[in-house]
């Protein structure tokens, strides 16, 4: 598979690389790493897409 085990860096490596791939139109990515059970990490992860989602939209419609 290509990743090392127990290595979380080069699993992360690993994960974030296999998205990139798949990036064929290059769009921005960007790259959270979290624990799902951290609800307080992931309230700020979801505010974080939420904004840049809406960043996205004002700019489309000329409205930031």
């Amino acid at each position: 598979d290509g990743c090392p085990k127990q290595d979380l860096d080069a699993a992360k490596k690993f994960i974030l690389e296999m998205y990139q791939m798949q990036n064929s139109e290059r769009r921005r990515m960007y790259a959270h790493y979290t624990c799902a059970t951290d609800t307080e990490n992931i309230r700020l992860i979801f505010k974080a897409v939420k904004d840049t989602i809406m960043r996205i939209h004002l700019d489309q419609f000329s409205l930031s």
